[in-house]
């Protein structure tokens, strides 16, 4: 003949207020459903049922998630997460039942738990860090435990586990360093910490949310830093430019002269007076009457000349004022232009 069928119920005596405890119902034999009820003072608190390879909270028809309940493989036990939010002096009594073959219903041990003023762990619910700089999470006790010890940090991502760490102890604080903080480093922090209390070790858990605002980039920092700086000896050099130029033409304008030219035809004498403007004679052309700015000739040269110049390819260089009577003996010093 088979072991009687039994099912225990295991859960904390005490408990801090707001708290989550777990409640785990066994039994030696998997119940028919592969499901457990869970019950607080007598009435339904939920069930908990296996299905295939799922566990499921029927009570609020969801999956299980981490921290709420959970199932066997073997699908002989179950557990749910339950805290008191209200002080009382009186207990709170759990029980969980199963149902088996035969519709043989097995209720559990009672466990009565009651909520004291027991230390608990204190922390910032977030935390940020603008990358890529260093941020420090800060845990910390409070109360007076006669014997306590820090866990460890625990980082997890979107309720996906990523890594243990250690952190930096230091009293009642506990303390984790995160150098040169990046995107992989965001995600939930749990700080863990165990105590004892009346004979009992009572582990508590507090999480904090890190966010990283930004990540700052080396490289495209110094891509901006070149771009303005060529930005900058542009403009420099443009107005530098523009400068020069206008000193140029201001200063041709000052330096300018009316230059003029005497060709010779036919025994005649034409004076061009283009400024800056040289014209090759021509001897075998007709020489017209020549007019410049709507000025006759009578008017650029007064007098009437009676010597002969070659002119051939040469230039007389005439500054403007000059007395143009050639019969004068100041005016050999502009007569031939070789």
């Amino acid at each position: 003949m088979g072991s009687p069928v039994s099912v225990i119920l295991f859960a904390p005596q005490h408990t801090p207020e707001g708290q989550p405890f777990q409640l785990n119902c066994s039994s030696n034999i998997a119940p028919v459903g592969q499901s457990a009820e869970f019950l607080i003072n007598g009435e339904t608190l939920t069930y908990v049922r296996r299905h295939k390879t799922m566990c499921f909270n029927t009570a609020l028809g969801t999956k299980c998630r981490n921290g709420m309940c959970r199932c066997s493989l073997d699908g002989r036990s179950f557990a749910i997460y339950h805290k008191l939010s209200i002080v009382k002096t009186a207990n709170d009594n759990f029980t969980c039942k199963m149902t088996f073959p035969n519709e043989m219903v097995v209720v559990s041990n009672a466990v009565s738990v009651s909520i004291r003023d027991f230390p608990t762990l204190i922390m910032n619910s977030s935390f940020h860090c603008k990358g890529p700089e260093s941020v420090t999470l800060v845990c910390s006790l409070e109360g007076t435990p006669s014997e306590f010890e820090f866990i460890g940090w625990k980082h997890s991502f979107n309720g996906t586990f990523v890594r243990h760490l250690k952190g930096i102890k230091e009293g009642k604080f506990f303390f984790l360093l995160l150098n040169l903080c990046s995107y992989q480093d965001a995600g939930e922090y749990a700080c863990s910490l165990w105590y004892k209390v009346l004979k009992e070790t009572v582990t508590v858990h507090t999480s904090t949310t890190l966010t990283i605002l930004e990540i700052f980039d080396k490289d495209s920092s110094l891509n901006v830093f070149w771009i303005m700086l060529g930005v900058v000896i542009v403009v420099l050099v443009s107005g530098l430019i523009t400068v020069t130029v206008i000193l140029s033409i201001k200063r041709k304008k000052q330096t300018e002269r009316l230059i003029y030219r005497i060709v010779s035809s036919n025994g005649n004498i034409v004076i061009s007076g283009n400024e800056n403007q040289y014209i090759e004679p021509n001897a075998e052309h007709d020489v017209h009457p020549y007019e410049t700015g709507n000025r006759p000739y009578s008017e650029l040269v007064p007098y009437q000349t009676t010597r002969v110049y070659e002119t051939s390819h040469g230039y007389l260089e005439i500054q403007a004022g000059m007395d143009m009577d050639t019969s004068r003996p100041s005016s050999d010093n502009y007569e031939k232009v070789e």
